[in-house]
């Protein structure tokens, strides 16, 4: 029962990390879509 319950908080641990992960990616992808924007902008 003691190995089940590792796994468990490993693989809810991992979730977490992947979670947090794709949070960062939208982030950045976000931040790169806005100076993306605004380069166009001074460019104009």
């Amino acid at each position: 029962a003691r190995r089940i319950q590792i796994t468990e908080h490993v693989s809810h641990l991992l979730k977490k990390l992947l979670s947090y992960h794709f949070k960062c990616v939208e982030f950045r992808l976000y931040l790169d879509y806005i100076i993306g924007h605004y380069v166009v902008l001074a460019w104009l």
